[in-house]
């Protein structure tokens, strides 16, 4: 099943045909899984990050709201302790206003879920989704792990079924540890990029959690990519090299070089493969809504492409996704 987004054709990871010069289906098969499942607004998928620009014509369909709050009342109508959150949560600026100035999160946003078959741009994993904006990484997509916490506690109580989460630092830190394990706890599916260093994934927090999904960069020819860290907390690789997906307005991330047309731009890192493994996530829950978040970690590994040095390995874990 193919869409009709225009720039379909240039989402290597998507559908590889060897447009950027790389190995042909060194991608995750969407067009195969797309005959199965397009996604469903049934799923709710937390992009933890810098914000959405919840207003992007490939996205705001797919953006979540509060059903239970009133905007701009000023009073906290479902009782969750914030305060007209209808879009979601600044936890860095805290306020209801979790619009994207950045670039970064509004980038994931549309490898996971920006529509599809609008004849719009581009498609993601997801054709129909609902993604809910946690904005806790600044303009300069800076940010506190208190917040981060914050933010990962507020998807779960809310009710994500999934959440995207590329972004991390050197070191441990049991209090991440333990908002992780909370969203697990609550049947989460917790996915988390590895870094972007080169260097053994298990020095960086929140990519050496047991609870969550931890995922690694591959290229168009299904090599790792050269920044991609490593490691035994490698679950699997995706797609992280030159990934085209939507642009936020308000974007000192997506310079001129890299922006294509006005409303979509390129990126590299395991941010970018993070999110195929999310909106893989969140098909496994379309299609099955009773798949527990360890059956759905168990089918990605199992459905992976196996690259690099045979079974798992520090490079790929158990290999490139395929959906």
């Amino acid at each position: 099943l193919l869409p009709n987004d225009p720039n379909f054709s240039n989402l290597w990871g998507l559908n590889n045909v060897g447009q950027t010069g790389g190995t042909p289906d060194a991608d995750i098969d969407a067009p195969e899984v797309w005959d199965l499942q397009t996604g469903s607004n049934g799923v709710l998928i937390a992009v933890i990050d810098t914000g959405v620009d919840y207003n992007h014509p490939d996205l705001s369909a797919n953006m979540w709201t509060n059903p239970n709050e009133i905007l701009n009342n000023g009073i906290d109508d479902d009782g969750n302790g914030f305060i007209d959150d209808v879009k979601g949560w600044d936890f860095s600026n805290n306020d209801n206003d979790p619009f994207d100035d950045h670039g970064h999160g509004t980038h994931v946003s549309g490898t996971i879920g920006a529509i599809g078959n609008n004849s719009v741009g581009v498609v993601g994993v997801n054709w129909t989704s609902r993604i809910m904006a946690l904005k806790f990484l600044d303009s300069a997509g800076s940010g506190s792990s208190d917040n981060g916490i914050k933010a990962l506690q507020y998807a779960a109580d809310m009710g994500a079924k999934v959440s995207s989460n590329s972004w991390g630092s050197p070191g441990q830190y049991k209090a991440l540890e333990d908002a992780i394990k909370y969203e697990h706890d609550r049947g989460m599916v917790t996915v988390i990029a590895a870094g972007n260093e080169n260097a053994d994934a298990l020095d960086f927090s929140p990519a050496s959690s047991d609870y969550a999904i931890t995922i690694a960069a591959s290229d168009s020819n299904d090599l790792k990519a050269s920044f991609s860290n490593w490691g035994e907390k490698i679950d699997v690789a995706a797609p992280g090299v030159d990934i085209l997906s939507t642009r936020a307005s308000n974007n000192p991330l997506c310079i001129a070089s890299i922006t294509v047309g006005t409303n979509y731009c390129r990126l590299s890192g395991t941010s970018m493969a993070t999110p195929h493994v999310a909106g893989l996530a969140a098909l496994l829950l379309a299609k099955n809504p009773t798949l527990t978040n360890e059956e759905i970690r168990q089918i990605i590994r199992k459905g992976a492409a196996d690259l690099g040095s045979a079974g798992k390995d520090k490079d790929f874990g158990y290999g490139r996704i395929g959906a």
